[in-house]
């Protein structure tokens, strides 16, 4: 079935647009735009949250949807742990959020709800991941 989604923004002007559609706009207008991820970042532990989220979300339509493709897991991967400056950020400012979201990329993937466009992608989750592991185990 087509999938649609209400952008009430605008009470008096609502906007009905494809689900596939809306994705795209969110993905690239808010979550790797980078005045957005400077945005959230002033706000340290709770910024570093809601990237952590965002992923949960799109990873939350690609099960439940056919509305999520490669590339947009692509720009939130590129955006947030292809970035060190991002990647940083949010390991100081949030491990758990940090660890969740590794977890939720490297699911994606054992699902198949994800197949990157670079090999190196899933080397860097593997990487990210196993540094995260060893600083979890050094705070415990």
């Amino acid at each position: 079935p087509r999938l649609y989604h209400g952008d009430h923004a605008l009470p008096e002007q609502p906007v009905i647009r494809p689900l596939t559609e809306e994705i795209g706009r969110v993905v690239r207008g808010r979550a790797t735009n980078p005045k957005w991820i400077a945005g959230v970042m002033r706000h340290g532990f709770r910024g570093a949250a809601e990237m952590a989220a965002t992923v949960d979300y799109l990873a939350g339509y690609a099960a439940t949807t056919h509305a999520v493709g490669d590339h947009h897991f692509d720009a939130l991967f590129d955006a947030y742990l292809a970035d060190e400056r991002v990647t940083d950020f949010i390991a100081e400012a949030n491990p758990a959020a940090f660890v969740a979201m590794l977890r939720r990329f490297e699911d994606c993937l054992a699902r198949g709800l994800w197949s990157p466009r670079r090999n190196s992608t899933a080397r860097r989750l593997a990487e990210l991941s196993a540094s995260a592991g060893s600083a979890i185990r050094e705070d415990a």
